[in-house]
């Protein structure tokens, strides 16, 4: 159900930490981002799904790569949704702060 999912995910964002390899947490965020964060999904759940991996880049910054990262900036110009776009606003101001070379250009600030 929808209440399990979010509380999976909730659960794997809280788990990750610096001490995880990246490579490790990067098959997990795929995995979040394409069940979620899709053109087909609920803005309700691309939302989620943002959030949780922002959560978990937060965390380890390394476990994102540039195609997906560059895929989740996009939502940021998606209409008629105001949570899909705050949470890419999110993921994007966190790639500022941390790691501004992974973001397209245009983002980088």
């Amino acid at each position: 159900t929808q209440l399990h999912a979010t509380q999976l995910l909730a659960l794997s964002a809280a788990c990750v930490h610096p001490m995880i390899p990246p490579d490790v947490i990067e098959p997990l965020v795929k995995s979040i981002a394409n069940r979620f964060v899709n053109d087909r999904s609920e803005p309700d759940s691309i939302t989620i799904g943002i959030n949780t991996i922002r959560e978990m880049c937060k965390r380890q910054p390394l476990a994102m790569n540039a195609p997906l990262l560059s895929d989740l900036v996009e939502y940021k110009g998606q209409r008629g949704d105001k949570g899909v776009v705050m949470a890419a606003r999110a993921l994007i101001q966190l790639y500022r702060d941390v790691y501004p070379e992974l973001l397209p250009a245009k983002y980088q600030g």
